[in-house]
């Protein structure tokens, strides 16, 4: 019996679209000001296009960000933050009928993160709330933090189903501990192999957790 489910947030419950670009458009400046044309105008086309998909730190290191513009762009970012209401996907109101306690945990700058989730207006559907933040000390990532929950709540393996949409991060944390993971499939999302199941949105999961 399923009585946890660790959900991302980015791509999962909010689409980053809907902040727009223009909420990066300090960071963008950041990495312009700094980079001295070392990047080409092609790599940091496709860095910006990352940016609405991934972590700063990994598009940082897929596109070899010299480490002054690294450090630029992270403090800009540090300082982002957005202006609510934002709504999220569509089916955002399906977490409230999930009959199973509810952690979010997700990869980012402090600042912006927690403003989504205000913005969202969801912390009280979750038991608690974790950032793996990028701009603070002793970061421990993801697998840690979902080992932490197990630990502190009692749980066995087979009764937490991590939720997200990346291959490379929760899915991959839950994977390396014995989890079930589910990849969720929006709009732009490339399904990926290593998850146990894969949905199209919480309307599924919630099917799912009932076959459980």
């Amino acid at each position: 019996m399923i009585k946890a489910v660790i959900f991302d947030l980015d791509h999962c419950l909010l689409s980053p679209h809907e902040l727009g670009a223009d909420v990066l458009a300090p960071v963008f400046r950041a990495i312009d000001e700094a980079n001295r044309g070392r990047l080409t105008p092609e790599v940091l086309q496709g860095a910006m296009d990352d940016f609405m998909r991934a972590p700063f730190d990994a598009v940082a290191r897929k596109h070899g960000f010299p480490e002054d513009v690294s450090a630029h762009a992270s403090a800009a970012y540090a300082g982002l933050e957005v202006e609510g209401p934002l709504h999220g996907y569509a089916d955002l109101p399906v977490l409230a009928r999930l009959p199973v306690r509810r952690y979010l945990v997700t990869t980012g700058f402090v600042r912006l993160q927690q403003s989504k989730i205000d913005a969202l207006g969801i912390e009280p559907m979750f038991s608690e709330v974790h950032i793996d933040a990028i701009d603070r000390p002793g970061r421990t990532g993801k697998k840690a933090m979902f080992a932490g929950i197990l630990a502190s709540g009692g749980y066995a393996k087979h009764e937490v189903l991590v939720v997200g949409d990346s291959a490379d991060s929760e899915i991959a944390a839950g994977n390396a501990l014995g989890l079930a993971t589910v990849q969720i499939l929006r709009q732009g999302v490339v399904r990926c192999a290593d998850a146990t199941c894969h949905i199209e949105g919480l309307a599924e999961l919630e099917g799912l957790l009932k076959d459980r």
